[in-house]
Parts: C-alpha cells; structure tokens; sequence
C-alpha cells in the first residue's frame, strides 16, 4: 500500500501485473505454485488483452474496460460495515471467513495460498487451470491469493456463500475461487455475488465435481447503478456427476457472467438462468457446454425481460466431441423486449463432432404480446400491473 494512488482501467493492467504494485499469482511467494500454467496466463493476456476478446464483441465491453480503478493509500482504505452474514461463508480477495461459531468443519478443508503447508494442497490443481481469452484471466493472475473449500467424498452439506470485500476502496478486486467435491457427496451452494460500490469486481469459480457426486448451485447476482461484475465459472464434471445451476440477476451498471462446463461420460447439467434488467443496466451472458464422452446430458434454458434502455446479450455454444455418442444437449435462449429502447442480442451454436446424437438449439427476441396486455387491462388491471403479471409469467413458464 503507498501514499499516492494510481489510477488505471483494464486497458492498462497487462503492464501492471509484474511490477509489484501488490501482492498477485506474479509474486515471488507463488513462484513454485503453479509455474506454468501461471507463465502460460501471463503468455496469453501479453499476447491479447482479454477485453479485446472476439467471445465478447456483443458485451458492451467498453464500459468494463474504461472504467478507472484506484489503489487505496492508508488514508483511503475503510472496513466494510459489519452485516448480518454470521452464519455464511464469505469469499474476498485471497481470503475465505469461516462462518462463526463453525469455525470445527466436518467434512471441509479451507484452501489458500498464505501458507507452505496450504499451497503444498493447491499444487495439485494446476492441470485444471488453462488460459480462456476472457476477462476472468485478470482474476485468475492478479488475485492476492487463490482460495478454496475442499469437501470430503460422501459429504452431504449446504453452504452459503457470499461473494464480498472486507474493505471498502475503488480498486479492482479479483477472487480466483476453487470448489472441490469429493467423491459420492452431495453438496448445495448458495451463493449471493455481492456488488462493490463504485468499483469493479473480477471472479474466477472451479467446480471439481467428482465422480458420482451431484452439486446444486443457486446464485443470486447483487445489482447496483454504479458497480462493474464480471463472474466466470469452470465446471469439471467428472463421469456419473449432477449439476444443477440455478442462476438470476437485474444487471447493474455492468454484469457478466458465463458458464463453463466440461461434460464426462454419463454426467448430467442443468442450467437455468433468469434475468430482470431495467433503467440502463447491462447482463451479458456466455455458455459454453463441451461434451466429452459418451452418455451425457445437458440442458440449457437462459431468459431474459429487458426493459427501459437495458442491453442485454447472450453467446451458447454446445461442443460435441467425435467420441461423445449418445450425447442429448439442448440450448435455448430467450428474450422479452418491454421498452423500444430497450436491446438483446442472441447467439446460440452448435459444433457437432459425431453421430447417434440429439442435439437441439434456439432463440427469440419478441416485444410484449398486446393482446394479452389488453386482456389484463380490460380485466380491471392498470398497465404497470398487467405488464408485471406477463413478466413474470414469460420467466417462470
């Protein structure tokens, strides 16, 4: 930390990360941690800065990369207030808070990188880390620490977790974040990502599903005017697992997520995705399904309402490889426009390797049905009211 700021965007941070403005993956502390496949990020983001990304190019990416991020002084830091969160599990920056009270876990191991011991725990999972070309590669280098909850095999638990700083500045933070979940467990995430106020916020999620293990995700993305998310989540899922995503979000000044997931033999994913925006609020959304081998399932079904001067996108891919037979993927997205301002933009592919399977893809963008909105309003309702009611009958059908 120094006495005089420094301010820089996205734009600048590829020159920043080796020369040790803070502790990051770069540092001499982590030279022995993952040393190449930390050589093999720094390569990719000199080679293109990942907001220049073609995956991105309907993501309104400028707002992301001019936003102006500060290093805090000692005169500039504050703690964040103390809130009611006792009982959850909160993920910052290079630092997991165990729930209080909680603090004897059965069946969960806390990793991080501060400790010899801790990252003699984290080597082993350098081969599930590769560069992706996204902006969740900053998270992954400029983190102060990566950290992570291991659960032992045939663990049944439901963990909340929040997504939050304990301080409060108007840099960027970064969380590179690892879920591994052991063999025959049966574990439930709830996690809530929480907004910085007034600055922009990087996080890097792996899921290590193991065999024969079923993880039930539900997220509820924070949403604010002034703040700029971007969450990034790998899923692994090793043969005979479940995944279960149940994901939703009103956007903010700047919201991205995407899914990532990487589909073994007999393994199935469910995604669902609901999404609120009004004002001028953006969500961008990416999902990337990659069949791997045989028998496996996913289904993909991401909505969105968009309404006042909002911008929302979604890009889907569903990859199936040459050895992937019996392979059923679906991927649909769609989209309800209630303002003539108001835009979304949909994307969903197909890259088929193989035969013998069934493979479905599709998308929408409609404006309101008038009819039914007369409907409403011929029924006694007023125009607010009725819209609502479509609204919500367009996420929930």
């Amino acid at each position: 930390m120094y006495d005089e700021s420094i301010k820089y965007s996205l734009q600048d941070l590829p020159n920043m990360l080796d020369i040790d403005i803070k502790q990051n993956m770069l540092s001499s502390r982590y030279n022995n941690l993952w040393p190449e496949v930390i050589g093999q990020f720094k390569h990719s983001i000199d080679k293109q800065n990942p907001i220049h990304s073609y995956i991105h190019r309907n993501m309104n990416m400028a707002r992301l990369s001019k936003h102006v991020n500060e290093t805090p002084t000692h005169s500039t830091i504050e703690p964040e207030p103390v809130d009611d969160y006792l009982h959850d599990w909160h993920i910052g920056n290079g630092n997991v808070t165990i729930p209080m009270g909680n603090e004897s876990l059965y069946g969960i191991q806390v990793l991080n990188g501060y400790t010899d011991s801790s990252r003699s725990s984290l080597r082993q999972y350098e081969p599930y880390y590769e560069p992706t070309g996204r902006v969740s590669d900053f998270a992954f280098l400029n983190t102060s620490a990566p950290i992570g909850l291991r659960f032992s095999s045939g663990t049944v638990e439901t963990c909340n977790l929040i997504y939050k700083e304990q301080i409060a500045d108007n840099d960027l933070s970064c969380i590179n974040f690892l879920v591994d979940i052991g063999p025959g467990s049966n574990i439930t995430l709830e996690e809530f990502i929480s907004p910085k106020i007034n600055g922009c916020k990087l996080i890097k999620i792996t899921y290590l599903v193991r065999q024969g293990s079923k993880l039930e995700l539900i997220r509820k993305n924070g949403s604010a005017d002034n703040t700029l998310t971007a969450v990034d989540s790998k899923f692994i899922c090793f043969p005979d697992s479940d995944v279960i995503v149940q994901t939703e979000g009103k956007g903010s000044h700047y919201a991205q997520e995407f899914f990532d997931f990487d589909i073994y033999r007999c393994s199935k994913v469910m995604l669902d995705g609901r999404y609120n925006l009004t004002n001028q609020y953006n969500n961008h959304v990416g999902v990337l399904v990659n069949h791997l081998e045989n028998d496996s399932i996913s289904d993909i079904d991401v909505k969105s309402v968009v309404d006042g001067k909002s911008n929302s996108s979604f890009i889907g891919n569903i990859y199936v490889d040459k050895s992937a037979t019996g392979t059923d993927a679906k991927l649909f997205n769609k989209n309800l426009l209630l303002s003539n301002e108001a835009t979304a933009i949909s994307e969903p592919q197909l890259d088929i390797n193989t035969k013998e399977i069934a493979c479905s893809h599709g998308c929408t963008v409609s404006n309101i049905n008038r009819d039914q909105l007369y409907l409403l309003q011929a029924r006694g309702l007023d125009y607010q009211k009725a819209k609502g009611i479509l609204k919500e009958c367009f996420l929930n059908q």
